[in-house]
């Protein structure tokens, strides 16, 4: 440690007086916030039922929680030696299959970041998943936050390790399953291993291994169903009769499907997907047919009907012909007061009958439009009635809304399918209802009540959307209910665009008191008007032909499935015997999705899968900075900045690295603020970014922001010193000795940050001066941030004993 002077302690933070500051700083703060052992996570055993010790007594499964701790152990050596994490065990029920039982072990940082503020980047994420009886390892996932470089591995060593893998933790099934082949445009990285008994395959046992760039395991998920494979019969059709039945049973519709960047959620695309045949859990829309008779049959091995029509059925809105006017952003968001008002003259609440008994933030990232979101509680004072009703500040579109449903014994269910109004509670209900104490209502007009007194808090809600509104058909909507807690049955509805259904909210309605009881808004209306129109997609028969050929029919053994519950796709129950079919190639990461516009098809995401950073030949360190932010989604936020395509000579401008700081922060922090910059007004798109920095304390809320303006040298260190959570130290000048030679250009002010960032790397001077007023260049903005994460990171190693 370079030491130039003594050490000064300050607020409990150690600082070094002078150039080498940065190196002990870094280590001495984070010697201040960690407690964890550096050479094994800490252990928190529990279970989901039985006495609450580790062993397996009734408990129904063979092995202890240690022993499924010692298995992962055994396969994962280095998971006993994690620093800075907390590992918890727990004996659940699978997920997936019906029946089972599974050890679900989890690692999670025991903290974030050391130090008085700044970024979380301790966010190493482990779980492993152990059968309880059989001991077989079936799921294993691992993220972890890596900002160095790695050379990535070749196609051929990444297949090659992945066999090893399989090998090693299913050696009792490895030898029995085979490579299947992956879809063009697929990473190279992820794979899929299914079971083959004599020559013909059987996907429902089957392995899925994905490796990071420099070919480390990040998912592994193995299933293995006991099951009967019949034997190969002497006749069967052939795959040119089975591949024309397949195509007049396979139907494709058009949809929106939501595309999704490193970053996070990005543009909707129009997209074709199969069409289901029915609207049960299970269905995907892809049909198999039965080898020997040439019928289509669906998931649960069940024939279906097979039609000409290629085009989904068309749903009509909640009101014919009612208006389609979307909801638009406000020239100023709505204060704690309006949303009050707009909440009492939608719902009809009066000023006598009801009073305020809350408010204030809902949430930074709300389904409208990720901005701020304002709550409001009402309590009735009459009958102790509680409502609370969440809106987005910058729109007026109301995100959530829950009120109380208290258990009645005995009473009755609304069976009215008349009509439905608002009472003098301001919910809406039923108009009138079966009067004989306990009496029930048929299923069919118990669900047309729901649905109309759900329908009338839809047109309460979206006065101005009815239009382009639709109920979705449903035979088995979900229910909730809880301890004193009426069942409440759902109805789903989605917004039309162009005719085509786009999933948009959720209502709940109590049957027995038939009153709305909650409303979850899922897609932010304002960005509908802007989706691709349709008229520019392929045809319905291309898409079908881009599916075989992208998916060719394979003689295959399919072991029939239903669902455990009638309302939700897992866990899903087997039958014990396996049929045999033509149906899809399967592949690893699935077969993606179908572009409506282009043709092209797009590859389906795999867990903690990403594609090996683009890199020149012979990189620069700006290129190598550059790649690293790509790699961890902070630069290519949208399809225009895409990996590979930054000219580090490009100059950064200060909401463009303002972004770049608030997308590497890892936290979302959601507080009842306003912005306060003189140029930032209520509908900047810059809104949310700059909300979030405010928020994460690193980025002042006062003066003009000047988005456009170019990002100077002495700017970026005072953003980045105070990012890191160094400000406190930095803002006492007195005790840095100042390295350059301009630092009467340097208010004094922000002498500490740049003596922090130029010592340290991240802004180098440049000919022995710091020059603050020089503007910085998309390349050098990349290696000043780098180089703050990497300081930030070493600080961490250096307080857990792992350097």
């Amino acid at each position: 440690m370079n030491m130039r002077k003594g050490i000064l302690s300050l607020s409990g933070v150690a600082i070094v007086l002078g150039t080498g500051c940065v190196t002990a700083l870094a280590g001495t703060v984070a010697g201040t916030a960690t407690t964890s052992s550096a050479t094994s996570p800490s252990v928190n055993l529990s279970q989901t039922s039985g006495t609450g010790s580790s062993t397996s007594t009734n408990l129904g499964v063979k092995l202890t929680q240690q022993d499924a701790i010692n298995i992962i152990n055994k396969a994962f050596p280095d998971l006993a030696k994690l620093p800075g994490v907390s590992l918890n065990a727990s004996l659940q029920p699978d997920p997936f299959m019906a029946g089972h039982q599974i050890y679900q072990l989890t690692w999670n940082p025991v903290a974030s970041q050391p130090g008085a503020g700044g970024p979380n980047l301790a966010q190493t994420f482990i779980l492993a998943s152990v059968d309880a009886n059989t001991g077989q390892i079936t799921q294993f996932q691992r993220q972890t936050a890596d900002w160095t470089l790695t050379t990535p591995i070749s196609a051929e060593a990444a297949a090659a390790k992945a066999k090893t893998i399989l090998a090693q933790l299913a050696p009792n099934y490895a030898n029995q399953m085979v490579l299947q082949p992956a879809p063009s445009g697929n990473n190279g990285l992820s794979f899929l291993f299914v079971r083959a008994v004599n020559g013909v395959i059987a996907p429902f046992d089957q392995a899925q291994v994905g490796l990071s760039p420099d070919g480390q395991l990040v998912y592994y998920r193995f299933t293995w169903i006991p099951a009967t494979i019949p034997s190969m019969p002497t006749h069967t059709i052939d795959t040119a009769t089975a591949t024309t039945d397949f195509m007049q049973a396979l139907h494709m519709h058009l949809s929106y499907q939501q595309q999704y960047t490193r970053s996070g959620p990005g543009p909707m695309q129009l997209v074709y997907t199969p069409s289901p045949s029915t609207p049960a859990p299970l269905v995907t829309g892809i049909p198999s047919i039965d080898a020997l008779t040439g019928q289509p049959l669906g998931a649960d091995g069940k024939p279906i009907q097979a039609t000409s029509s290629g085009t989904a059925a068309k749903l009509g809105p909640l009101v014919p012909g009612g208006p389609v006017h979307y909801p638009t952003r406000l020239t100023e968001p709505l204060t704690q007061m309006q949303v009050e008002q707009a909440a009492r003259k939608m719902l009809d609440l009066s000023t006598q009958d009801w009073t305020v008994s809350g408010g204030g933030q809902g949430s930074i990232a709300s389904a409208s439009g990720n901005d701020e979101t304002l709550m409001v509680s009402f309590t009735n004072t009459k009958s102790n009635e509680n409502i609370s009703l969440g809106m987005d500040t910058s729109t007026g579109v109301v995100t959530s809304y829950n009120a109380n449903s208290v258990m009645v014994p005995g009473a009755t269910t609304v069976t009215s399918t008349s009509s439905a109004s608002s009472s003098s509670t301001g919910t809406t209900t039923a108009s009138t209802a079966s009067s004989s104490g306990g009496t029930k209502a048929s299923p069919t007009s118990q669900k047309a009540s729901v649905d109309a007194v759900a329908d009338a808090f839809v047109e309460k809600m979206f006065p101005n959307l009815t239009g382009a509104i639709v109920r979705m058909p449903s035979t088995n909507a979900p229910q909730y209910g809880g301890p004193g807690i009426n069942p409440s049955q759902g109805v789903q509805y989605s917004f039309l665009v162009h005719g085509i259904p786009v999933n948009g909210f959720s209502v709940f309605v109590d049957p027995t008191t038939g009153k709305v009881v909650s409303f979850n808004l899922f897609q932010d209306p304002t960005s509908l008007p802007n989706l691709p129109n349709p008229s520019g997609a392929i045809s319905a028969s291309a898409a079908r032909n881009a599916f075989l050929k992208r998916n060719p029919l394979v003689l295959q053994y399919m072991l029939p499935e239903t669902t455990a519950s009638s309302s939700r796709p897992l866990p899903s129950k087997y039958s014990s015997t396996a049929k045999l079919v033509y149906a899809p190639t399967p592949m690893a990461s699935g077969t993606g999705t179908l572009d409506a516009i282009t043709g092209d098809w797009i590859p389906s995401a795999s867990f903690g899968i990403q594609m090996p950073t683009v890199l020149p030949n012979n990189p620069t360190q700006q290129e190598k900075a550059i790649a690293l932010l790509e790699s961890h989604g902070i630069t290519n936020a949208t399809s225009t900045t895409a990996p590979g395509t930054i000219n580090p000579s490009t100059p950064m401008t200060r909401i463009q690295f303002e972004q770049w700081l608030t997308r590497a922060y890892g936290v979302t922090y959601g507080a009842n603020t306003q912005l306060n910059f003189s140029d930032i007004p209520a509908n900047s798109p810059y809104q949310k970014d700059l909300l979030q920095g405010v928020l994460e304390g690193w980025l002042p809320n006062s003066g003009a922001f000047r988005p456009s303006a170019p990002l100077t040298r002495l700017q970026a260190a005072d953003w980045l010193v105070a990012w890191m959570g160094w400000a406190p130290v930095a803002a006492h000048a007195q005790y840095f000795k100042i390295p350059f030679a301009d630092a009467s250009a340097i208010p004094t002010a922000d002498q500490g940050a740049a003596t922090i960032a130029a010592d340290s790397g991240m802004i180098p001077l440049q000919s022995g001066a710091f020059n603050p007023n020089g503007t910085m260049t998309m390349g050098q903005a990349a290696v000043a941030m780098v180089s703050a994460v990497q300081t930030l990171l070493s600080s961490t190693n250096t307080a857990t004993g792992t350097n």
